[in-house]
């Protein structure tokens, strides 16, 4: 699982269709799961179908540059309209994705800009 979590993060910079043709092209990323999920499939699949994920990615990307701090968790959920541990429960999607980084205790960082793609996907 190690070496899997690391092959994704190192193409954490590539866009969702670079992303699927080397998914395409290299078995070790196609199976590239955590606990047997493919977690790029996953992730796409929640976007698709989850309202949360996709007000907290228009969120965070309309009221943050990279580098920025996000707002305490109940600030975030509180603004949403949602329980905080509703908005937390998508904290590990984004940052095993390379856009949040998660300090339990401490701050959430918005680490990268969500591709172009995604951004679209979502406000569709």
């Amino acid at each position: 699982m190690k070496e899997q979590l690391e092959l994704l993060s190192k193409y954490s910079d590539k866009t969702i269709e670079e992303i699927e043709t080397l998914f395409r092209g290299n078995p070790k990323l196609l199976s590239a799961s955590v606990l047997g999920v493919n977690v790029f499939e996953e992730l796409k699949a929640q976007i698709n179908k989850n309202q949360v994920l996709k007000e907290l990615i228009v969120y965070i990307n309309d009221n943050y540059s990279v580098g920025d701090k996000l707002a305490p968790d109940r600030e975030v959920a509180e603004v949403l309209g949602y329980e905080r541990s509703t908005v937390r429960e998508y904290y590990p999607n984004l940052k095993l994705f390379g856009y949040l980084d998660v300090n339990h205790g401490k701050s959430t960082v918005f680490k990268r800009s969500f591709e172009k793609q995604i951004i679209e996907l979502v406000k569709s």
